[in-house]
């Protein structure tokens, strides 16, 4: 009965290699430095008020997993909305794209979304965003061996600066208490975030980001929702706990997830996730304006660090000039 199921499990994996992981380019992707900069910056500022809004929603006394129904409910419900005006097509998907779909959704980004969630619980915003900014390197590691990507030694001096910048932005996080459970959830998430950015490396050689983008939220979105076990949740909540709700819904995750995607699809896994770096900084400034926390000096420094690191990135990027014309069709 084992050797049965070994040998199952043994061709299941391998017809899923075949199918799914190595895929046929129907077409060779330009790769553009300069569009992709623009998406992953303005991504990462999306995601960069998802802590803000979490530790607000977890002090209005919703719980992780309210939160994340709320956040991917409105997040899908807009993403829907603007595909059916704006770009219909993007709806159309294959069976192995929906399979695909479920896969990345299942298997990475509810993971990911609610480990997130939960390190917030035991651990400050500044603490949590610090631990999760390893996954830009652990992104370049598993580009390089997934993917075959070249790592020159401007990568290396970006990740070098980045990572110390990001130290400095978060310095205050070194002296706050630090509870085990939240950075095993922490480092979990940030380890599946950065496989899920070189799978969908790969993926989106054959489904438009758009398209892959909406059914995985869609597919997440469910099940949060099966998990939780309530959806009258929407009818439960004050006025106060459904506009967090709807702000999460639509700023760390229409814009933020969907921007993200377009950065991956326009560049390479590996530059998306080092450009996105900027979200510590944006996540201080942000609790600065927001909850009045105090900005200091050497925070201040450390983000002139990131940007300094980002743009050493940008200038090592080969690449095609293209128009913005031209990318913006591409991803559409």
């Amino acid at each position: 009965m084992k050797l049965l199921f070994a040998k199952s499990a043994g061709s299941f994996l391998s017809w899923f290699y075949t199918e799914f992981w190595i895929m046929k380019k129907s077409s060779v992707p330009v790769f553009s430095a300069r569009m992709g900069l623009f998406y992953s910056i303005t991504s990462a500022v999306a995601y960069a008020m998802l802590p803000v809004f979490t530790r607000m929603s977890l002090a209005s006394g919703m719980s992780s997993l309210e939160i994340m129904q709320l956040r991917y409910g409105f997040g899908v419900a807009m993403v829907f909305i603007y595909l059916a005006i704006c770009s219909p097509q993007s709806l159309k998907i294959t069976p192995k794209g929906l399979f695909i779909a479920f896969i990345l959704s299942f298997g990475l980004d509810q993971v990911t979304s609610l480990n997130l969630a939960r390190c917030f619980e035991t651990l400050t915003a500044s603490t949590g965003i610090l631990i999760f900014y390893i996954f830009p390197a652990i992104t370049t590691l598993l580009s390089v061996l997934i993917n075959k990507t070249p790592v020159s030694g401007k990568t290396i001096a970006s990740i070098v600066l980045i990572a110390g910048g990001c130290c400095l932005v978060l310095i205050q996080a070194f002296s706050n208490r630090v509870e085990l459970s939240g950075v095993l959830y922490v480092l979990s998430a940030a380890f599946t975030f950065a496989l899920s950015f070189v799978i969908l490396q790969r993926v989106m050689e054959t489904i438009p980001p758009l398209t892959i983008t909406f059914y995985v939220m869609l597919f997440t979105t469910l099940g949060f929702n099966l998990v939780k076990g309530d959806i009258s949740l929407f009818l439960q909540l004050d006025s106060y706990q459904l506009l967090m709700g709807f702000l999460l819904g639509l700023i760390p995750t229409a814009l933020g997830v969907t921007l993200l995607y377009l950065a991956i699809d326009a560049t390479d896994s590996g530059f998306a996730a080092l450009c996105s770096s900027i979200e510590p900084a944006v996540t201080v400034l942000a609790a600065y304006l927001i909850l009045s926390e105090p900005v200091l000096l050497v925070q201040i420094a450390g983000m002139l660090i990131v940007m300094l690191g980002i743009f050493i990135k940008y200038l090592d990027s080969n690449y095609t000039k293209e128009s913005s014309v031209t990318c913006l069709k591409k991803c559409a």
